[in-house]
């Protein structure tokens, strides 16, 4: 039993290198976005201050917000989709993936379920995290971005800053929305790893665990 346990700390392990692999995609993704952000706020907020009409200043202002939700709407479509893809074959190769350990410490072959891929995703849209759904929580996230980018750039840029403040400002409200997606996806990986692990155990429900534990 004890090789068995092992074998699963060391599985635990290996779906946090796969979280944290998405973390850095998602890093590389928002990070990607940063130019294209700055560009758009630097470009309203000049047309915005060379006009004395606080009718046009505010046009500019709602047209920047406009940008920044349409650019990290893009980004966080793009997160969506990765984190769910990789989300749903962590569940469709969790059962073989136990049944080996099994195999190999326990010497006993489990009966591996049948997940095809339409049970899992329906299974994944199904799920909440806090009342939630996942595209409700992606939704709640891209909107605090945009939220967290529009306050910092306006700070910085249209009261007292400079372009470096903003550019810092804007950095750090993007790493904590970096932050927030790679924790939606590592819950959504041991979600589904989870799942189907459950999965696994109710078509094994006829197993002696004595016979977890003779060859061990």
């Amino acid at each position: 039993m004890t090789d068995y346990l092992t074998e699963k700390f060391k599985l635990s392990h290996r779906l946090q290198g796969v979280a944290n692999g998405l973390g850095e995609q998602i890093s590389e993704n928002l990070e990607g976005s940063l130019d294209i952000i700055i560009g758009k706020i630097i470009k309203l907020t000049s047309q915005a201050e060379q006009t004395e009409s606080v009718i046009r200043k505010k046009k500019y202002l709602e047209k920047q917000k406009a940008e920044i939700e349409k650019v990290l709407h893009e980004v966080y479509q793009d997160i969506g989709k990765t984190i769910k893809a990789t989300a749903i074959e962590v569940a469709l190769e969790t059962p073989e993936i136990v049944n080996t350990i099994a195999k190999r410490t326990l010497k006993i072959s489990l009966v591996v379920p049948k997940l095809d891929k339409k049970t899992v995703t329906s299974w994944f849209e199904a799920s909440q995290v806090e009342g939630l759904y996942f595209n409700d929580w992606l939704k709640k996230l891209e909107s605090n971005a945009v939220s967290r980018i529009i306050k910092e750039s306006r700070t910085a840029l249209i009261l007292t800053g400079t372009k470096t403040d903003a550019v810092k400002n804007i950095q750090n409200a993007l790493n904590i929305s970096r932050r927030s997606a790679a924790g939606l996806a590592q819950n959504a990986i041991y979600s589904m790893h989870n799942f189907a692990e459950v999965e696994e155990y109710k078509a094994n429900s006829g197993v002696n665990p004595s016979d977890c534990t003779k060859n061990s």
